[in-house]
């Protein structure tokens, strides 16, 4: 494993909802995980969802993940 480094990711996601025959929903986070030493990394991102179906709505949050390795 890395002991050190930074990496920019994107994760995009399209759902569809059977009930609805439609796209429902799109999430949308980029973010970074850092590697903080040889077993422990932090993956920081922000999230973006965009519902379609049944109605319009939309969420905005931020996420931190903490991953150990053994």
């Amino acid at each position: 494993m890395d002991t050190g480094g930074v990496v920019p990711h994107v994760q995009v996601e399209a759902f569809y909802d059977t009930r609805y025959h439609g796209w429902a929903r799109m999430l949308y986070q980029p973010g970074v995980e850092i590697t903080l030493g040889p077993r422990f990394r932090i993956e920081l991102h922000v999230a973006r969802q965009n519902d379609r179906l049944p109605k319009q709505t939309s969420l905005d949050a931020l996420g931190l993940v903490a991953k150990w390795y053994y």
